[in-house]
């Protein structure tokens, strides 16, 4: 789930340059920039706090599961699904939230970085994309886990343009069909065949590794809204759609 943020996020982060930002700033280049990069940071911040709080069930889940396959007194565990329910479609509408938010700025990225903007069109772009196959598991009831590894969503960004087509569209199939097989629904009980499961989430995925990476682009992002741009430039009129704009419950484009 951490995943595709992360291989997204290490895009950006390419193209957040703080001097040549500064310097399209002040030729009035990108006028929307700071209001976009002030929603992106406040999306990601729900990202990381709601990130953190299903690691840490997730985390006890595995430790009350342990005692309970080896002592038969916590029948409890086997509810974990219902501890973390709320929490997941908290989550699925930040992560679309978010995805809107970078495609609004990509129109200002194919300025910054026009490489940068090309390798994340397969990533949340078009009917069918990596965001969008995530978003449609967890809108489903399900908690993806070991779905598609960063290596395998940073060679779908990767991708030339001249094998964009089918090749490109049977990639986008295999994404979506790991992302659906990594996925654990949170409506069963969850026994040892899912406490194996999270157990291997947590110890490979490595989920605060994840978080930690985006803290430290929280960071650059809050620094560069410090030093380049003012309240005014930053601050939504009233009613703007693009704080309200995102994940609808059923489709991401």
């Amino acid at each position: 789930m951490l995943e595709i943020v992360k291989v997204i996020l290490e895009v950006l982060g390419k193209a957040l340059n703080p001097s040549e930002i500064s310097k399209m700033q002040k030729e009035k280049k990108l006028r929307k920039l700071g209001t976009e990069l002030f929603l992106l940071y406040t999306h990601l911040n729900e990202i990381l706090l709601t990130g953190e709080e299903i690691i840490h069930s997730l985390e006890v889940y595995v430790s009350r599961m342990e005692r309970h396959l080896t002592q038969g007194n916590d029948a409890y565990a086997l509810t974990a699904g219902s501890w973390i329910d709320d929490k997941v479609v908290k989550q699925c509408i930040s992560l679309g939230k978010f995805g809107r938010s970078v495609q609004r700025f990509t129109k200002e990225l194919q300025v910054l970085d026009a490489d940068s903007y090309r390798k994340l069109q397969p990533l949340l772009s078009g009917k069918m994309n990596a965001l969008d196959s995530l978003l449609k598991v967890m809108g489903r009831g399900y908690l993806p886990v070991l779905g598609p590894s960063e290596s395998d969503l940073r060679m779908l960004s990767e991708q030339s343009e001249d094998t964009y087509n089918f090749t490109h569209f049977e990639k986008l199939q295999v994404i979506a069909r790991e992302t659906q097989q990594g996925a654990i629904s949170y409506s069963v009980d969850w026994d040892e065949n899912i406490y194996k499961q999270i157990k291997k989430y947590l110890s490979t995925r490595e989920p605060h590794e994840r978080l930690e990476e985006i803290r430290n682009v929280l960071q650059q992002i809050k620094t560069v809204l410090e030093s380049n741009f003012s309240l005014q430039d930053i601050l939504l009129e009233i009613g703007d759609r693009r704080f309200a704009e995102g994940y609808n419950g059923e489709y991401f484009w």
